[in-house]
Parts: C-alpha cells; sequence; structure tokens
C-alpha cells in the first residue's frame, strides 16, 4: 500500500495561485486550490471593464476549467478565515483544510496609507466586483445628468478624480476620457463634453514617473490631449465626498473619485505575522 500524498493547500487563485497549482500537477502531491471565487481576474483589464470597453466574460474565466486538466488538483471554494501553523491547516468558513505545505498566494487589496476617509469617499480598481461597482457609477453619474436642467449640478456630476499616476490610473483615465468622447456623446448627445472634468492627480512630477523618460511626458501629453486634466508634483492630503484637497491648498472638485494610488498584501499576511515588503506605488500619497 503506497503511502498517501502530501497535501498542499494553495490560498489563492490569482496569478500566481494558479501558476503554482500548473507547477505541481505532475509532482507526487495532492493540491488543493481554495478561493472565494470561482473565477480567476485578468487584473491588467479591469481598467477596460470599468469604462465599459470590455464585458466581465473578457476579464475573468472559470477556475474549475483551468484546474479540470490538473489530475491531482482540486478546487475548493471559501473564504480563509486564517491559518493555524503549530496545526498544519487552513481555517475557512466552510471548515478546516489540513496541509503538509502551504502556498499563500492571497492577492493584494487597496492600499491606503493610513488615510480611512479615501476608502470611505472612493471607489477602487482592484478586482471584479470594484470595477463592476466603478462602471456602475459612472453611468449612473451620467443618467442622472440628464435629468438635471441646473449646468452647475451636470458639472458636479460629471466630475471626476483619480488619485495615483501609475500603470492603473493612467490607464482608466485615458479609457474613461475615450469613453466620454465615443459611447457617451453618442449615447447621451444632450450632455456637453465640456461638462465633463477628468482630473488625474500624481505627487511625482509626471504620470508614470517610475519609467524612464520619454514616456512619462509622452503620457501626459496624451492624457491632456485627450482633455484629461493632470495635477502632478503635489500629493493629496484630504479626500472627502465633494473631491480632492491637495498640499498646495487647490481645492479638485468630484462627484466621483477612483483610488489607484497602490496596493498592499493581503491582511491574511498581517494575521500571520509575516514581514511584508514595501508597497511599490506611483506616489500619490
Amino acid at each position: 500500500m503506497s503511502a498517501p500524498r502530501p497535501k498542499v493547500v494553495i490560498v489563492g487563485a490569482g496569478f500566481a495561485g494558479l501558476a503554482a497549482a500548473k507547477a505541481l500537477h505532475r509532482a507526487p502531491v495532492q493540491v488543493t486550490v481554495v478561493d472565494q471565487h470561482d473565477y480567476h481576474t485578468f487584473t491588467p483589464f479591469l481598467y477596460q471593464m470599468a469604462t465599459a470597453l470590455l464585458e466581465a466574460d473578457a476579464v475573468a474565466f472559470p477556475v474549475r476549467g483551468e484546474v479540470r486538466r490538473l489530475g491531482n488538483v482540486a478546487l475548493r471554494l471559501a473564504t480563509v478565515t486564517g491559518v493555524d501553523l503549530d496545526a498544519k491547516a487552513v481555517d475557512t468558513d466552510q471548515g478546516r483544510l489540513p496541509y503538509d505545505y502551504l502556498v499563500l498566494a492571497a492577492g493584494a487589496v487597496n492600499a491606503y496609507f493610513g488615510h480611512s476617509e479615501i476608502a470611505e469617499h472612493s471607489l477602487g480598481l482592484n478586482d471584479l466586483p470594484e470595477a463592476l461597482q466603478l462602471r456602475n457609477a459612472i453611468l449612473d453619474r451620467f443618467e442622472a445628468a440628464v435629468w438635471s436642467a441646473d449646468p452647475a449640478e451636470r458639472a458636479r456630476l460629471l466630475s471626476f478624480a483619480v488619485v495615483g499616476g501609475g500603470a492603473t490610473g493612467t490607464e482608466f483615465a485615458g479609457a474613461l476620457a475615450e469613453l466620454v468622447t465615443g459611447t457617451l456623446a453618442r449615447d447621451f448627445p444632450g450632455l456637453d463634453r465640456s461638462e465633463v472634468s477628468i482630473t488625474l492627480a500624481e505627487a511625482s512630477p509626471h504620470p508614470l514617473s517610475v519609467y524612464p523618460r520619454p514616456l512619462p511626458v509622452a503620457v501626459e501629453r496624451a492624457l491632456r490631449r485627450k482633455g484629461v486634466q493632470i495635477r502632478s508634483g503635489v500629493m493629496v492630503t484630504e479626500v472627502d465626498k465633494t473631491g480632492l484637497r491637495l498640499k498646495d491648498g487647490t481645492k479638485v472638485p468630484a462627484a466621483t473619485i477612483i483610488s489607484a494610488a497602490g496596493v498592499r498584501a493581503s491582511h491574511l499576511a498581517d494575521s500571520l505575522g509575516l514581514r511584508l515588503g514595501s508597497a511599490r506605488t506611483s506616489g500619490s500619497r
């Protein structure tokens, strides 16, 4: 009688989790992938879904379809509530999963750098539900603006601010500008494009400042041509329901605020007391 195969539990079905499962599919182990959802999100496309350029099925695909071909890999849907390192078990809301080897690939969450008001007054763009919520919020603003006869109220409803000029914030701001001049211009012909404002706030001298020149300068020029207002070289110090306050005292009105200032490791890592690497952000905070 052969000895039982060692149990490997992988927490998370994102890029890292699926890559680990695929790498182990020929190894003499039994792998269990545990995730809250039966779908994998291709996160680089989230900004396109949030601006209605792509549908959800172009951004997410079923995880079971991926692991079906891997004979030694199973998927369990559950929310991980903790890890008992001494007992070598993962605790979930569906029960306990014992392991011999553990792979933590729980992903990242939005980073607010100690500023809880950002989470309260902004929308994120880090996962599928957030992207869907953001898309609905954008379309709702335009629907509400159609009903308003007050130019000042329309301008308020159609004011958008993106905090963070990294790849996510820059791509989203450009895609939102294209949505306004394209699809929304056709669907809402009664609205004046000049009533829409899109501001990208970035503490570094240029968006995408971590990339070598001349790319950041070229990107900023392209965004300005699309109608995006760039507020670079100054930090965001305050966020509320009316907009942003910059360090130089400038107020940027915005009915919809998008947080794209960076991400941090999942809170699961905090609960285990693990040492975390420093988060790379766009320098917006």
